[in-house]
């Protein structure tokens, strides 16, 4: 069996030349000369500018890729070009510091350089990855000291990376209410709270109104009480009606939640007869119907499940029972943006074990859905509510809507946006809590 020897390739004692002909050079200029360290990656040194005159060493650096060769891919007497690796570009053009590529033939002692980290802020440059130098102009050698000093010690040592990101469009969650009645209706009432109300209807019978507010002995509604249901439960002989904007646009903190919370009397009066209400959890979800079966809902793009229902297989009969019903939800919300009162939707879910009551395992199931959902999810479930949300009221309604959205709110931004970054990844770095804000 023949003995294996290690062996020294030519290529290595090329390299190194090379190296040493750059550190030659560089203190031929004034400059100092810092070999690379241990984990050095896509460099393999640099150069610290120093004033010779003064002899201080000026802490601005040039990082520099060395690479050495015989001959170079389409080399002529005036030219020759550099494929470059599409990991040492991306390296390159994250660096702070301009980074040079220096071409060299170490046996003739000639040597070449281009700053790669502005070549390569060219789009056609980079997606060729071509590196194209010019034997005349770009020669690395004791008289270019000056242009590398130029080049380290501007006030940006490195040229914009990329272009601009054009301008993006980004969706919000936000419906903006474009009607909501201009007066707001009041009246006194000897309900305290809607147990009372619900007494009161009880006692009366017929259809009910949700949409009212009880404070300091008075009932305030968008509709006028002596026309609906809440004549009921107020002293209609003493309605008063004032501009709605009282509320609406009132600075005063007390008067704005008053009005909050009854938009969301409101919306709750408007939806209920069409999707259930958790109180608890404060959200809207899509009912199961009965008997427990699955169910669809209209979406912008056709048919979308709005109640999943999840089996098992019991392993005491073999019999298949309901593990969990997931219902399609969203909790509402209001804020005031550029002048308007918007309906602010937020996707959510609902777990139940019968269609109707909230499973014990709600919290772990919703923590699950939320960690596997992705962008287009979300967007779907969100489009869905703004579908259902902004289509006009039924013909055959009992009575007219009381709320009014537009579309989904969209805000231009100057610059697009990274979604590397958004989504929480700088490099090899995740930013906690980032992935899941953008999913």
């Amino acid at each position: 069996m023949a003995r294996k020897t290690k062996i020294s390739p030519d290529s290595e004692l090329t390299a190194q030349q090379a190296i040493n002909l750059i550190e030659e050079i560089t203190l031929d200029m004034g400059f100092l000369w810092h070999p690379p360290g241990v984990f050095d990656h896509g460099i393999d040194g640099r150069i610290e500018l120093r004033d010779a005159r003064a002899k201080q060493p000026l802490n601005r650096y040039l990082g520099v890729q060395s690479k050495a060769r015989t001959r170079f891919t389409a080399e002529t007497n005036d030219r020759f070009e550099f494929l470059c690796d599409e990991a040492d570009i991306d390296y390159w053009m994250r660096a702070q510091e301009p980074v040079l590529l220096v071409c060299s033939h170490p046996s003739t002692r000639q040597a070449w350089f281009v700053c790669v980290s502005d070549w390569f802020t060219d789009m056609e440059h980079r997606a060729s990855r071509r590196v194209v130098v010019d034997k005349g102009s770009d020669q690395f050698n004791p008289d270019r000291a000056v242009e590398l000093l130029r080049l380290g010690t501007r006030s940006e040592p490195v040229l914009h990376r990329r272009l601009p990101a054009p301008p993006e469009k980004l969706l919000t969650n936000l419906m903006p209410i474009i009607e909501h009645g201009s007066w707001l209706w009041s009246a006194p009432t000897d309900a305290f709270d809607h147990r009372h109300v619900r007494a009161r209807y009880e006692e009366v019978g017929g259809p009910r109104a949700s949409d009212y507010l009880l404070r300091d002995g008075q009932l305030y509604s968008l509709r006028d009480p002596q026309t609906c249901a809440l004549r009921h439960v107020c002293d209609t002989t003493k309605v008063n009606k004032e501009p709605v904007d009282t509320w609406s646009e009132s600075e005063d903190p007390r008067l704005r939640r008053y009005w909050v919370e009854l938009l969301r009397r409101n919306l709750l009066h408007q939806l209920k007869h069409r999707f259930g209400w958790h109180r608890d959890r404060g959200l809207f979800y899509v009912r199961a119907p009965e008997p427990l079966a699955e169910r669809s809902v209209e979406g912008p793009n056709g048919k979308r499940l709005g109640v999943k229902v999840e089996y098992y297989i019991d392993k005491r009969d073999g019999e298949r029972r309901v593990a969990y019903v997931r219902h399609q939800a969203f909790r509402p919300g209001f804020e005031y943006v550029d002048g308007r009162w918007h309906l602010e939707v937020v996707p959510d879910y609902l777990f139940t074990f019968d269609g109707e009551r909230e499973t014990c395992r709600a919290d772990e199931k919703l923590a699950g859905i939320k960690k596997r959902e992705k962008n287009l999810a979300v967007l779907g479930h969100i489009r869905m509510w703004e579908h259902i949300l902004t289509r006009p009221p039924s013909l055959l309604s009992d009575e007219p809507a009381l709320l009014l959205f537009g579309p989904l709110l969209t805000i231009e931004i100057p610059v697009g946006l990274d979604d590397a970054l958004w989504r929480g990844k700088v490099g090899n770095h995740t930013i906690a809590g980032q992935e899941e804000l953008a999913a």
